[in-house]
């Protein structure tokens, strides 16, 4: 889980980088070179998240943990 943290850090981080970049004075092939290497990233991020092996002992009767269900 460690190592998933940083790529959902890069990813997000390049998302926001890009997204400022097409707001600001950017040159379009800089945009569209963020723009692939964002989407390069949000895949293998997608990859990496569901092919993690992280087990929970949780079931979806437990249901949400953050408030007691009356």
């Amino acid at each position: 889980m460690k190592s998933l943290k940083f790529i959902i850090y890069l990813t997000t981080m390049s998302l926001v980088v890009y997204t400022m970049m097409t707001q600001l004075t950017v040159p379009l092939p800089l945009i569209f070179m963020g723009f692939i290497i964002t989407s390069a990233l949000l895949f293998y991020m997608i990859y990496r998240v569901l092919k993690d092996p992280y087990k929970t002992q949780k079931t979806f009767d437990d249901w949400y943990q953050d408030k007691e269900v009356r």
